[in-house]
């Protein structure tokens, strides 16, 4: 069995060819709201709109009346490395493809009778990707030429306030993801003294797989002017299927060629495990 394993910027994304694990800390996506955003992100305590089915769901029973939340964000990640020995060795640089993202964002809340609350949400609380230019000559190609995590959550939440200072707020999270792995397999030239070449593109894809999650808060306003609230979201494990492709390079020797046809897999079926983190 042969592990296959992407690595970028603060991103790890996993297949193999029959089975492999991924996780995805690194891919979280945490603008799930203008004011929050706003505020660089802390939004547990002082959230005060139907966000709050995201990050504070025990906040859902101060809001009044109905309100939603709807909206998305634009991501352009984008990196780049230079070298150093002994390898890739000085004086190379490699550089990612800007690519756009537009996870979405859409949450509504509403307050029912005496003290309770309930919300609903849809966002894209993982994702994005990476994918290196020049990927023929791309000195980490037998890593990863190409990855991409999609996520897709929804997310149902209810709060109760049993006095003005205290509330808590539980929800159930029901996730969809999948995953792309592209890079290159190499093999020992004959008689080229261990020198090595490209001799497959190899492309690794899921489809979309569900997976349950919970999460549970709680918050405190001992005075108007402090607000103190935790908030816990529980890890999510999708277990994704797909297909893996083996693409051959020709490099131009028949008998090197037919070598590597002959070992190289056949396309098949691959299934990976995804391991969304507990924030």
């Amino acid at each position: 069995m042969k592990s296959l394993k992407a690595v970028g910027l603060a991103a790890a994304v996993g297949m193999a060819v029959g089975h492999a694990t991924a996780l995805a800390a690194g891919y979280s996506i945490y603008e799930q709201g203008a004011a929050a955003l706003g505020m660089a992100g802390a939004g547990v305590a002082s959230v005060s709109d139907a966000s709050a089915v995201f990050f504070n769901p025990a906040a859902l029973a101060r809001l009044e009346g109905t309100q939603m939340v709807v909206g998305g964000s634009l991501l352009t990640p984008v990196t780049s490395f230079a070298g150093v020995a002994p390898y890739p060795g000085y004086g190379v640089t490699e550089e990612m493809k800007r690519q756009n993202f537009l996870p979405p964002t859409f949450y509504v809340s509403r307050h029912l009778a005496k003290a309770y609350a309930v919300g609903a949400g849809l966002n894209a609380p993982f994702g994005l990707g990476i994918e290196w230019k020049k990927p023929d000559t791309f000195t980490g190609r037998y890593i990863v030429t190409k990855a991409d995590l999609r996520a897709l959550n929804g997310n149902l939440s209810a709060a109760y306030a049993p006095s003005p200072k205290w509330s808590a707020g539980v929800g159930a999270d029901l996730m969809f993801a999948k995953v792309k792995l592209q890079n290159r397999q190499q093999a020992v030239v004959p008689g080229g003294g261990g020198a090595v070449t490209d001799v497959a593109k190899v492309a690794l894809e899921s489809n979309y797989t569900s997976g349950w999650g919970w999460n549970a808060a709680l918050s405190f306003q001992p005075a108007p002017e402090c607000k103190l609230a935790a908030s816990y979201h529980s890890k999510v494990i999708v277990k994704p299927t797909g297909d893996a492709t083996f693409t051959q390079i020709p490099t131009g020797d028949p008998v090197f060629d037919a070598g590597v046809a002959a070992s190289l897999p056949p396309n098949q079926g691959v299934s990976t495990v995804l391991r969304f983190p507990a924030t």
